[in-house]
């Protein structure tokens, strides 16, 4: 049985209890493995220009709380782990879900405060699930590499060159030219459409204080 995690409807399975999160993914994994396979064969079929040996980059915080059952599904993967300043990740994630919810449910129905709680809920409990699958010693064979967000920013393009270091990738000049053009285009776009992803964590009624605090083992262990 596939587990029923679909972005419209986030915002009702992380404000009820957290059951679901207890459910065996396996299927789920093996499913999204398939159908990466079959992405991958018709863009081999279709594109000339697309290669055989190329990899994918997914990018989902839900995979925090399944880990065992990723690893189970990609054992090949490698997991990269971006650690940010929880209070800024709770808002952008907050900010995220209005925006999905009032798409489909519309604004009247939002409850502002309410989902700042259980965002906050949400995320402690799946960062420290992933915290306690690193840490268990017979998963040091799990590749996985921790970064930092403000590094990320700062850096972008020596943070992916310490990433291929750390993996086994060869990081190439011409990647290096691709990287820069893409960073460069999507500066320009942002600045071209004056359009920034703002979110305010007072919205939310999300403490600070109040997160920092429950969060001060990751904090200081990751940040």
């Amino acid at each position: 049985m596939d587990i029923p995690f679909l972005f419209s409807t986030f915002h009702l399975l992380i404000a009820s209890p957290y059951d679901h999160f207890d459910w065996d993914a396996s299927v789920p994994y093996t499913n999204y493995y398939k159908v990466l396979q079959l992405m991958q064969f018709q863009a081999e079929k279709n594109n000339v220009l697309a290669k055989a040996n190329k990899r994918w980059v997914l990018k989902c915080p839900i995979h925090l709380g399944f880990l065992k059952y990723l690893y189970k599904g990609f054992p090949d993967a490698n997991v990269v782990w971006t650690h940010r300043d929880p209070c800024e990740a709770m808002s952008s994630l907050a900010s995220l879900l209005r925006t999905s919810q009032d798409f489909h449910e519309g604004s009247g129905l939002i409850h502002l405060d309410k989902l700042g709680k259980d965002v906050t809920h949400y995320a402690k409990f799946m960062l420290q699930r992933a915290d306690e699958f690193h840490s268990d010693p017979k998963n040091k064979s799990c590749s996985h590499s921790d970064i930092q967000y403000k590094e990320l920013i700062a850096d972008p393009i020596g943070t992916v060159r310490e990433l291929y270091s750390k993996f086994g990738y060869e990081f190439t000049a011409e990647y290096e030219c691709i990287l820069n053009k893409y960073i460069q285009e999507q500066k320009e776009k942002r600045e071209g459409s004056g359009h920034c992803h703002k979110y305010v964590s007072d919205d939310y009624g999300l403490n600070k204080e109040t997160i920092l605090k429950d969060l001060k083992w990751y904090t200081d262990k990751y940040l």
